[in-house]
């Protein structure tokens, strides 16, 4: 706190710490040994404006400006402290089931969640993980078809090809199939944590929007990017990329769809907070930290573009809204 000023009287200083209350100036007073009142401005940012103001009440401390102003800042008091309230119980809520509490309960069912799950799981294990040549799970919900390599080079010159045919569903079902069983547990755990958060406090169809919507963004902006950006870099006496975000059509996984989800919470949690989100300091290292490594010569094969597109259009989606407010 940072110090406003000194009046003489209890009457006149608490006058004064109630009018700075209804200038949205958070104040309180306090007597001094000495006797005198001094008046602190709890934001230091405030001090400049609160100090024009003791100017002005020092003048004149009867004017009409600052009659009734002790029942007006008891009434913002309280409306603040009951928001403040309301604001403690999300906060508390979300932070349980941010734990091993997500989803359970007759009031924690979440459908799209798990209904997202169970199709990726047995997508992923019907189709071997794409270790069967030519399957037909793989096949047909990739992003674009290339069974052949006659196909694979018409699918890199033109990775469009097959939704243009008519297969729209493949904007969206390459996130149902899994490269092994550790990436698919990966994004499980993930879209079982932020998916169920967001269903809880969306609702079911608000997060199938955003999960088709986050689902397209990503996987067109993987499959439409070209190969080989990034920073040439010389890794063990080999030629790589650094910060690699080529893209390529030949890609699988729902990881774009979880920085999406990831994305959005971040920012919902940080420039709303009446949201009653909350994300662990941990978590957004995590995910912000493998984010980057991927990007490096010691993971390859991974879709680095549907990351990176994933959480800046989750973000993107979260924080468009609050610009209106």
């Amino acid at each position: 706190m940072r110090q406003v000023g000194s009046l003489p009287s209890e009457a006149e200083a608490k006058r004064f710490t109630a009018f700075l209350i209804t200038q949205q100036i958070s104040a309180q007073a306090e007597q001094t040994p000495s006797g005198a009142w001094v008046v602190w401005s709890r934001d230091e940012n405030d001090l400049q404006q609160a100090k024009q103001e003791l100017a002005k009440f020092q003048e004149n401390p009867n004017d009409t400006r600052y009659q009734g102003v002790e029942q007006q800042a008891q009434t913002l008091q309280k409306e603040a402290a009951e928001r403040q309230q309301q604001l403690q119980k999300n906060v508390v809520q979300v932070r349980k089931d941010w734990g091993r509490t997500a989803g359970a309960g007759p009031n924690r069912k979440r459908p799209i969640t798990l209904t997202l799950m169970g199709v990726a799981i047995v997508a992923s294990f019907a189709g071997n993980f794409g270790n069967t040549p030519n399957g037909m799970i793989y096949s047909r919900l990739r992003f674009v078809e290339a069974d052949t390599p006659q196909e694979r080079v018409l699918a890199v010159g033109d990775p469009l090809r097959s939704i243009q045919q008519g297969q729209i569903w493949r904007l969206v079902t390459p996130i149902f199939l899994h490269g092994d069983p550790i990436h698919l547990v990966f994004n499980m755990l993930w879209m079982y944590q932020l998916g169920g958060i967001l269903e809880w406090l969306l609702g079911p169809r608000k997060l199938l929007g955003l999960v088709l919507a986050t689902a397209i963004f990503s996987n067109l902006a993987q499959a439409l990017t070209p190969p080989g950006i990034g920073i040439p870099f010389n890794w063990n006496g080999e030629p790589t990329l650094l910060l690699d975000i080529g893209g390529s059509p030949f890609f699988v996984g729902m990881s774009g769809v979880v920085y999406a989800l990831f994305g959005y919470v971040l920012v919902k949690s940080k420039f709303d907070p009446g949201c009653g989100l909350v994300l662990r300091q941990s978590t957004v290292i995590i995910m912000l930290a493998w984010l980057v490594l991927c990007m490096t010569p010691l993971i390859s094969g991974i879709a680095n573009m549907g990351h990176l597109s994933g959480l800046v259009v989750g973000a993107a989606i979260a924080y468009l809204p609050l610009l209106r407010r």
